[in-house]
């Protein structure tokens, strides 16, 4: 009877010990999440991906070629060529080191989705609009100048409306007045509507907290 004893408690306390180590190696594996953040994408891969990733945390690794010059609030990542850039903001983060520029960043945060559709493009063209006129009435009050007396915020403004070379780069847009390039873009809509029922198009941008200058 002992002996049945011994060996029942013996097997009562293997059979703990296994239960321990699978629970510990369970609580050791990182989430999906934090995997996906912990591997650093390059700009090409991440773009050709970015659609399946949008709200989850990402990773992504590229030679930094451009800041925003209105408080560096964006840079931007560039891949292979001049056409594969993702835009980086930096959101709760305020703003970016100028040290970025040139160097290689890694930046981690949100893949984000802007939708492109008719309501967003005649928004576009009235904030150009907007924006000719504020810059305009500058250089009448300023002799000349379009962006003396103009508030760091409208700066920002009439940058952002009249176009980015690095942000119309990035969404391979087409040289051209404003109208030229509303139109292309509203071919483009109609195309992806016709092929896939989808009446916008989808451009993407990281929403940075965190990043790191790799080779300064």
């Amino acid at each position: 009877m002992k002996h049945l004893s011994l060996l029942l408690l013996l097997a009562l306390s293997a059979m703990s010990l296994t239960l321990t180590s699978c629970s510990g190696n369970k609580s050791a594996q990182p989430s999906s999440d934090q995997q996906s953040a912990s591997v650093a994408l390059d700009v090409d891969s991440l773009l050709t991906t970015a659609e399946s990733l949008i709200d989850q945390q990402v990773t992504v690794e590229g030679v930094c070629t451009h800041t925003c010059k209105h408080g560096a609030t964006k840079i931007f990542l560039q891949g292979s060529d001049n056409t594969m850039i993702i835009r980086c903001e930096a959101a709760e983060l305020g703003s970016f080191s100028q040290d970025c520029v040139h160097n290689v960043v890694r930046v981690t945060g949100y893949v984000r989705e802007t939708r492109m559709d008719e309501a967003y493009l005649q928004n576009w063209k009235r904030q150009y609009e907007e924006a000719m006129m504020q810059q305009q009435m500058a250089a009448t009050d300023n002799g000349g100048d379009p962006t003396e007396g103009l508030s760091e915020e409208q700066q920002e403004k009439v940058s952002t409306a009249t176009g980015c070379a690095t942000e119309s780069a990035a969404r391979r847009e087409q040289a051209g007045t404003i109208d030229e390039k509303i139109a292309a873009y509203r071919e483009q809509i109609a195309a992806r509507q016709a092929a896939e029922g989808k009446d916008y198009l989808s451009f993407f941008h990281i929403e940075a907290t965190a990043y790191e200058v790799m080779n300064n």
